[in-house]
């Protein structure tokens, strides 16, 4: 069905590095740095997305998501997600590297959240202005296999949001 197709959306990129080191002997390399590729359909009251880091680490799943929308507003004020992916905290967080001014996080970023992405649920509400978020996370930081890592708790993370919605 040609509807199906334009509902699904593939992307991805590829990000190389060239290192040269002045040593004796001189050592110099080409490699990829990140290599990702994306799959996302959006339907009209769900979304489904992984990501997947295609370098050749372990860590190969990058993003794994199922999204339910309400659907009776026509604008989905409200949605809950459940899988593996981006912990909505802070401003840089949750935000691709390909909409921010710096394609790297911050090293406090990186400490406080390693991986960048937890698997749990989270839920989402929109009002005007005022977003909410309300997530529980098993609080590992998925940042080596993160599909397969069991949590080594039974506590988790809790975490809730407000923010102002603002736009350019």
């Amino acid at each position: 069905d040609v509807l199906t197709f334009k509902k699904l959306k593939i992307s991805g990129y590829v990000q190389a590095r060239y290192t040269y080191l002045d040593a004796t002997p001189p050592a110099s390399q080409f490699f990829v740095r990140r290599a990702r590729l994306k799959a996302d359909y959006q339907g009209d009251w769900s979304r489904f997305m992984l990501q997947i880091d295609a370098t050749g680490g372990v860590d190969f799943i990058r993003d794994a998501e199922a999204t339910i929308s309400e659907p009776w507003s026509g604008k989905q004020y409200l949605s809950v997600t459940a899988g593996l992916h981006k912990v909505p905290f802070g401003l840089e967080g949750p935000v691709s590297s390909v909409d921010r001014e710096f394609p790297e996080r911050t090293r406090m970023t990186r400490s406080f959240f390693p991986g960048e992405r937890d698997r749990g649920v989270k839920a989402a509400f929109q009002y005007k202005f005022l977003r909410a978020y309300a997530a529980v996370y098993d609080g590992n930081f998925t940042q080596m296999t993160g599909y397969t890592t069991k949590d080594n708790d039974t506590e988790k993370d809790v975490l809730i949001k407000l923010r102002e919605d603002v736009r350019d």
